[in-house]
């Protein structure tokens, strides 16, 4: 795993010509925190009564791991996840005081964010009494069972159902030489969910569009939480991870073209993804550059439960970042247009 994250950085590390030309070169644009706070500042897309909506990047964490108190053993996910970012790469968390000075109020934190390794919607509270609010949004939507969160996805894979909504349990599983991994269970005892070992989730999902040729698709996702990865866990468990997915992606292989599980605690399923030369070739990578492929899931939807004054939802969209669409369009994956606000309807959209 070391060696993987070394490797990682090295291509990171790559010419400045090739950076220049490709996308995926371009994903850390800023080298400061006031420069990224900037960007994030530019990339608003709702602002009113308090709540403020902006865009995370790729591969921004909200704390540091030290922020969060780490320490001890590590999973998996803490192990891959330290490797393929720059060198002093800001968290939210540092660039919180630059935004509150742009935005010159007194109180600003955050409310909701996506993973690190997710690019999407943060929302952000200029009121104390705002984030108890937004907070009972998101546990009236978990009551209703109506999943808060829409993430587009694009999967090395098609998902076998086009469609549909599926309630799953996900736990945690100790792996020898690895550390706890997420995985996807069968059933689960009533005890195991009140003693918090295993959570169940509520999963729905719709293939917006997909190519046969090359095997991968952009998928919708609804889903109530990202507790212990279980979006990224769900996909590979259905034999479609995420592309680029350095944690979960090994769970999934091709054998005579067919495409077969690999049992978590196999230490195969933590090689690095197989990705055909097909899409690496659409993607203008070699097959030596597979680190160099981001996870593709972009937060793009948050709805929140009855939040305006008439009790209707409201509903705050974000476009996915240029190496996205890029993806999207050279493999031929026809992306939605994002919606826009909607007055007619019992939902407001803001896009």
């Amino acid at each position: 795993m070391k060696e993987r994250k070394i490797f990682r950085k090295k291509l990171l590390e790559a010419s400045e010509s090739m950076k220049s030309v490709h996308p995926f070169k371009n994903i850390y644009p800023w080298k400061t925190r006031k420069e990224l706070a900037i960007q994030m500042k530019n990339s608003e897309v709702y602002n009113k009564g308090g709540l403020i909506a902006l865009c995370k990047p790729y591969g921004i964490a909200q704390f540091t791991a030290e922020g969060r108190g780490h320490d001890g053993e590590k999973t998996i996910v803490q192990l891959l996840n330290s490797g393929g970012v720059p060198a002093e790469t800001p968290v939210l968390a540092s660039i919180l005081p630059l935004l509150k000075d742009m935005y010159e109020v007194d109180h600003l934190e955050i409310v909701k964010t996506c993973e690190r390794w997710n690019s999407g919607l943060v929302l952000l509270s200029t009121k104390p009494s705002l984030k108890d609010k937004i907070q009972k949004c998101f546990r009236r939507s978990k009551a209703f069972k109506k999943p808060a969160l829409t993430f587009n996805v694009i999967t090395n894979g098609i998902p076998i159902t086009s469609s549909g909504s599926t309630k799953v349990a996900i736990t945690l599983e100790n792996v020898p030489n690895i550390g706890k991994v997420p995985m996807i269970k069968k059933s689960c005892s009533t005890r195991e969910i009140e003693h918090g070992a295993s959570k169940v989730v509520i999963v729905k999902h719709s293939t917006v569009a997909e190519n046969e040729d090359l095997q991968v698709a952009l998928v919708e996702v609804n889903i109530q939480t990202l507790k212990w990865h279980c979006l990224r866990v769900w996909l590979a468990h259905n034999y479609c991870p995420v592309l680029g997915d350095s944690l979960y992606g090994g769970r999934v292989t091709s054998i005579a073209g067919k495409r077969v599980q690999i049992n978590p605690h196999n230490l195969k399923a933590y090689q690095p993804q197989d990705i055909s030369s097909d899409v690496l070739s659409r993607l203008h990578l070699p097959e030596t550059s597979l680190e160099l492929i981001p996870s593709f899931i972009h937060l793009s939807k948050i709805t929140l439960s009855h939040f305006n004054r008439d009790k209707s939802d409201l509903v705050i969209t974000a476009p996915p970042p240029e190496y996205f669409n890029w993806t999207c369009e050279q493999l031929g994956l026809i992306f939605p247009q994002v919606a826009s606000i909607e007055s007619n309807s019992p939902k407001r959209v803001i896009s």
